[in-house]
Formats: structure tokens, C-alpha cells, sequence
């Protein structure tokens, strides 16, 4: 994810590991926690963080199943619903 740090940060939260709180790794090697993670995101809960970036396996397995037209539905449909997401976080 871009814009947390100067540099690139990778956000990892599994279900059931490090008490559901979200690990941060910044480039080179530094590592952050959900404290430093929550200052950064400036006012977005969890609940819109996860509305906006998160998927999980389930999700993945399934889109085997779909064909091209419904594909280019649902990619247009989370742009729309999280660009909603973002727009409102920015206005609160």
C-alpha cells in the first residue's frame, strides 16, 4: 500500500493470528504495529479499511466459476463501491 509511509508498506491482518491485529512491514525491513497503522490511516476504521481492500480465499476459488462479462460487472462494481468508500472517508 503507498501513501502510509515514504515507503512501501505491506498490511497483513489473518483471522486468528497476532490477536486479529494487523502486521505492518515497511521497506527494508522495519516493522510496525496496529497503533502505528491506525495513526496513519487518519479517521478510516477497520470496517472501511476492510470494506475497501480486503478479500479472502473463498472470494479467490470463486472467480474460476465466472465468466468474462460478469468479471468486468463485479471489477466495475467494487471500483464504484470503493471509490464511494474512499470519497466518504475523505468528506468525514
Amino acid at each position: 500500500m503507498s501513501g502510509l509511509s515514504s515507503k512501501v508498506v505491506t498490511i497483513e491482518r489473518v483471522d486468528g493470528k497476532n490477536k486479529n491485529n494487523a502486521q505492518v512491514s515497511v521497506a527494508g525491513g522495519e516493522r510496525k504495529d496496529e497503533d502505528w497503522l491506525q495513526e496513519q490511516l487518519k479517521g478510516i476504521d477497520r470496517a472501511q479499511y476492510e470494506a475497501i481492500f480486503s478479500f479472502d480465499a473463498i472470494d479467490l476459488q470463486q472467480i474460476q466459476h465466472v465468466d468474462n462479462q460478469a468479471i468486468h460487472e463485479v471489477l466495475i462494481a467494487i471500483g464504484m463501491s470503493g471509490s464511494d468508500r474512499i470519497y466518504q472517508a475523505e468528506k468525514n
